[in-house]
């Protein structure tokens, strides 16, 4: 390949480094804070292949003059990556939207206020924990979760108390989410989650693609070097 075509390779590897961040949106914070913590995962990559390249060309190295400058190169681009400011500012937007989202469900449980009220809620997780067969149990909180009394009965106490599995928990919070968001804050939130796994997952990548091409694996042996010019 030619320049052109190295240094154009060379993006496209770097835009798989959270892939989807150029469609997030622009007029949320969260997301803003998101894609510039990308944004500077890739720049960091991109900044130590380009030093690595520059030193395996440089004629005054050694071959290991030119490994321990790559290692050099690699240690400080990983420091980098994980001190990075523009990340922490992006989790605590993140963590401060999700808080508030959680906030809007949490309202809708309510624990017992009195002894009425406690003893409705032990009948209401006795009759799911006697309840033997999946089929019905997954048929009477589909069936009553939806009202909040119910929900605030099995979710203010511990789910032994009424046999809960982790699929059933999961019916009964998808249910109180509904009950306290509308479908559009449900389905910012879950972008919002999934754009944040790519942050995470960007960064792990981040590393591997310094950590590749400074003639590293997991296992610590030789990788072919990738092309990558310099600009």
């Amino acid at each position: 390949m030619n320049d052109k075509a190295d240094k154009e390779f060379a993006e496209l590897a770097l835009k798989t480094i959270a892939p989807w961040a150029e469609s997030w949106p622009d007029d949320l914070l969260h997301f803003q804070l998101m894609k510039a913590a990308v944004m500077e995962d890739r720049e960091t990559v991109r900044k130590a292949l380009t030093a690595m390249v520059k030193a395996d060309g440089d004629p005054n190295l050694s071959l290991k003059g030119k490994e321990e400058q790559r290692r050099k190169i690699e240690i400080e681009a990983i420091a980098k990556l994980d001190a990075s400011s523009k990340r922490a500012k992006a989790r605590e937007s993140y963590d401060a939207v999700m808080a508030k989202w959680g906030n809007m469900v949490a309202s809708i449980l309510k624990p017992a206020k009195d002894h009425n009220e406690a003893v409705m809620h032990a009948q209401i997780r006795d009759r799911l924990f006697n309840l033997k067969d999946q089929r019905e149990r997954m048929l009477w909180l589909e069936r009553n979760v939806g009202d909040p009394v119910a929900a605030s009965a099995l979710l203010t106490a511990p789910a032994f108390l009424s046999g809960l599995s982790d699929v059933e928990l999961a019916l009964v919070r998808s249910k109180v989410e509904a009950l306290a968001l509308t479908p559009e804050i449900i389905e910012a939130k879950a972008a919002t989650m999934k754009a944040w796994e790519q942050v995470e997952a960007g960064r792990r990548a981040a590393h591997h693609k310094i950590n590749e091409r400074a003639g590293l694996t997991n296992s610590g042996s030789p990788v072919r070097e990738a092309t990558v010019k310099a600009s």
